[in-house]
């Protein structure tokens, strides 16, 4: 029996900490952490910490007041 595939980390564009950088060599930013990453934050964080980002908060909706 193969393994269970590995659950897809949180969704780093929908997070309220999340922010494209202006420098090319490392695109995507993590507020909250202080990242800047090439890769997703999300991603960096389950590499150093072997678990999800506990920090995820989604973005609040600009369509509701």
């Amino acid at each position: 029996m193969p393994p269970d595939p590995p659950n897809p980390p949180p969704a780093c564009a929908r997070c309220r900490h999340y922010f494209v950088t202006y420098e090319a060599s490392l695109p995507h930013g993590c507020r909250l952490f202080g990242i800047r990453s090439r890769q997703l934050p999300s991603l960096a964080v389950r590499q150093e910490t072997s678990s999800d980002c506990a920090a995820f908060e989604p973005r609040p909706d600009p369509k509701r007041p």
